[in-house]
């Protein structure tokens, strides 16, 4: 027993664990260290791409995996895992430190009445269950009659399109571990209740955007939805709803990093934005709006001081535009557009829930074109 103990502090096994390992995994102890424990051991790391420093932590959670076969066991299902399931080469050993059970488990009668399931009444494609899996190992420990139960909840409760179901179980495979009775029907109730979402628009608002069924009430959803009715709308919570159904995904940005940052940009300008114009765009996308408010401004500012000109004082300004963008012309000098936008970038993007990727500048990768002073342009403003 000592030279397993050895052993397994040397493939990372902590002192803490190790009672519990072997407790649970007696076998363990009459096992060859030569014979059994490193051919797995090997396995793993060589095979199945388990990370070395993760190790550790698959043997103490399922110590039995020592205890298995390598050709009668472990080896058929890794095959089966890759090859039927749809699992990629790069991503198994991930999913087998997060759930190591799957190479103890049942084909037959674990595995596929739960893959049926997925592909039947979840409507997930076939070529989609594997990413599933990758996304959610744990998906594959639910009981079947979990998932059957989450599916009819969604679908007859919650009222979401059978269509949108499989489109949910790819996105947010998570979401099929959630208890309906403690987590998700209080959270429905929330939205209805307190928020003001139509109960027949519920269906819609989960379907577009079903990770609100794994966001905390008191710690997520409330305070974003508090700060939007008072600060933005200024209009009671439980009215809310009608915001809600219109952009969803309003409840997946982070408040401090980016509802509150742009709110309070939009307020130093005088501007007023739809909550969904207000966050959608990427951090690129809202700054180049609030350029485009602020060149506004500053014409519409030019243009009534301009008004009070006289004729004669109009004229003395358009000409002395005239000789600086000719003499700005025969120097030479390019015109380089600055793309860094507003000084004050105190906001981030949140990606945790909702990924809003801008698009980069034409010309990615070099430098801006290029451009210069128009003399037409500024010809014909002076009547030339």
């Amino acid at each position: 027993e000592e030279e397993i103990v050895t052993y397994l502090r040397e493939v990372g096994v902590q002192a803490k664990q190790m009672d519990k390992v072997l407790a649970t995994c007696p076998q363990l102890r009459h096992l060859s260290v030569d014979n059994n424990l490193r051919p797995t051991v090997s396995f793993l790391l060589d095979e199945a791409k388990v990370p070395l420093d993760k190790l550790g932590k698959v043997i103490g959670g399922f110590p039995q995996v020592l205890g298995l076969s390598v050709e009668s066991n472990l080896r058929p299902m890794l095959a089966y895992l890759v090859h039927d399931v749809g699992i990629s080469h790069e991503k198994i050993g991930k999913v087998l430190v997060t759930r190591p059970q799957l190479l103890a488990a049942c084909v037959e009668k674990n595995l596929l009445p739960k893959i049926h399931t997925l592909l039947g009444a979840g409507g997930v494609p076939e070529d989609r269950i594997g990413k599933v899996v990758e996304k959610a190992p744990h998906v594959l420990g639910l009981s079947n009659g979990h998932i059957c139960r989450m599916i009819d909840y969604l679908t007859e409760e919650v009222g979401v399109e059978k269509d949108r179901v499989g489109r949910i179980i790819v996105s947010s495979p998570q979401l099929l571990g959630l208890s309906i009775s403690s987590n998700l029907r209080p959270k429905i109730q929330f939205l209805v209740d307190d928020i003001g979402v139509p109960p027949n628009k519920v269906g819609a608002v989960i379907g577009s955007f079903p990770n609100i069924l794994g966001y905390n009430v008191e710690a997520n959803m409330l305070p974003k939805l508090r700060y939007l009715a008072d600060e933005v709308l200024h209009v009671s919570l439980h009215k809310m709803g009608r915001a809600v159904v219109t952009c969803p995904q309003l409840l997946g940005y982070s408040l401090e990093k980016r509802i509150k940052p742009r709110h309070q940009l939009l307020k130093r300008r005088s501007m007023r934005l739809s909550i969904s114009r207000m966050l959608a765009p990427s951090d690129l996308e809202f700054r180049r709006i609030l350029r485009a408010a602020d060149a506004a401004r500053k014409t519409q500012q030019e243009g009534e001081k301009d008004a009070q000109m006289s004729f004669s004082e109009r004229r003395r300004h358009m000409q002395r535009a005239a000789d600086a963008a000719r003499a700005a012309d025969d120097a030479i000098t390019p015109y380089v557009s600055d793309d860094t936008c507003v000084s004050d970038d105190t906001y981030a993007s949140d990606d945790t829930y909702v990924s809003h990727g801008g698009s980069a500048a034409s010309g990615a990768g070099g430098p801006p074109p290029q451009r210069y002073p128009d003399r037409a342009v500024v010809a014909a403003a002076v009547g030339g």
